[in-house]
């Protein structure tokens, strides 16, 4: 083990778990935990011992998984209405943005999107053009700062500034409640919070409107546009005259080969209003949306992600018995007796993982659904037979605890 590694186990050490190259910053978190709450992407740690001093002023309040675009709307609304000060972390699919907030208000914003940058958000909300924002990006001095310059060219007022601020905190708390899926923690502290040089008081009731009409906004233009990763497709003699900029901007970057979500990110537009525009788009029958074209490697890692996964969770928790090489030799004995078993040909590697480039190869003469259908079910049965030769060398709460984690991964694989 590295020496920046961090050993974490519960107190029967039946779950361990490695955190290689440590930020120094968590040096001290090292002991022993008891787990508390375990899913397939979220576990809640208690220690046992060990508590640094240094570190007792930051208390966790609370902390979930995002499990609808309308969990976060629902913090921040639980948040407002209980007045507490802290910072809430959001950690969504693409982004990391913490909100802090002080007796029903918000404090600060900060995000690591692309999409919630000041020079974004200018463009968004119409003070700034394209062009202006090019120019001005293209004469920033190393280490200053886009809304500095603005008031040093002119283009603003310092006044003004200040305002723009408290708008680009706006969108990314918008930004934020639409996050569909990740985590999120809730952070208070007892001593005052170190806060950004860029705060404000903002009050939470007219942005919670906002906020819950862009929930409930998004949850119609889902019936049109039901995944981010559809790509819109142009429709023959679709022109550009009468629609308008957000549209023209869309259909300009729909190539056929981009995402809702890539379009998203290449324009100024941001998630809400692109899926705004694309929904528009194809009810009135100007684009059509389509699944991109994934090479065959593409689609073995995708299928294979969770199999492999769960086979390598399996095989971890025999290994600490002695029983890896026979767990092994029972897979490969199984694969080769099974009839269907030869549609994995050779994938089957040490630790009981599947290979994806011979499971690509695979799908490189036959990508149809029948062919993925068919090495979806084969892996299904790997998976459970596996579980069901582990379990008869596991403790029973072992096997209990590793058997509800596995049938939850593959129980979300059906649906």
């Amino acid at each position: 083990m590295s020496e920046k590694s961090l050993l974490l186990f519960d107190e029967k050490k039946e779950l361990r778990a490695v955190v290689e190259d440590l930020d120094p910053e968590l040096g001290d978190l090292s002991g022993r935990y008891r787990v508390m709450v375990s899913s397939p992407e979220f576990l809640v740690l208690r220690r046992s011992e060990g508590l640094s001093r240094d570190r007792a002023n930051e208390r966790v309040l609370m902390a979930g998984q995002i499990v609808s675009e309308s969990t976060i709307l629902e913090i921040v609304n639980l948040i407002a209405s209980s007045r507490w000060v802290g910072s809430l972390h959001v950690y969504g699919a693409d982004a990391h943005r913490v909100l802090g907030f002080y007796n029903g208000a918000l404090r600060h914003a900060q995000s690591d999107h692309p999409e919630d940058r000041l020079d974004k958000v200018l463009r968004r909300i119409g003070v700034l053009s394209p062009a202006q924002v090019e120019s001005v990006m293209r004469s920033i001095r190393p280490g200053q700062r886009f809304g500095e310059l603005l008031v040093e060219r002119g283009l603003v007022e310092r006044s003004q500034l200040f305002s723009f601020l408290g708008k680009q905190m706006e969108q990314v708390l918008l930004a934020a409640v639409l996050d569909g899926e990740g985590n999120y923690v809730f952070t208070v502290h007892d001593e005052p919070e170190s806060a950004p040089s860029a705060t404000n008081h903002i009050p939470l009731q007219r942005l919670l409107l906002d906020a819950a009409e862009r929930v409930d906004k998004l949850a119609v233009f889902r019936r049109l546009v039901p995944d981010p990763e559809l790509c819109p497709v142009p429709q023959p003699g679709v022109e550009m005259t009468g629609l308008d900029p957000r549209e023209r901007l869309v259909l300009g970057h729909s190539t056929g080969d981009k995402s809702v979500r890539e379009i998203s990110s290449e324009t100024w537009l941001g998630k809400f209003e692109t899926t705004e525009a694309v929904y528009d788009l194809v009810r009135r029958g100007q684009v059509t949306l389509h699944q991109r074209s994934r090479t065959p490697e593409e689609m073995a890692a995708s299928l294979l992600g969770p199999f492999n996964r769960s086979l390598r969770e399996i095989y971890r928790a025999v290994e600490g018995n002695g029983q890896a090489s026979r767990i092994q030799a029972e897979l490969r004995k199984w694969v080769n007796e099974n009839p269907d078993g030869e549609v994995l040909g050779g994938s089957l590697q040490d630790e009981g993982l599947i290979d994806t480039e011979t499971i690509a190869a695979t799908l490189r003469e036959s990508s149809s659904r029948h062919r993925i259908a068919e090495l979806q079910s084969i892996l299904h049965e790997l998976t459970s037979f596996a579980l069901f030769t582990a379990s008869l060398w596991l403790p029973r709460p072992q096997e209990l605890e590793l058997s509800r984690r596995v049938n939850q991964r593959l129980e979300a694989i059906r649906n």
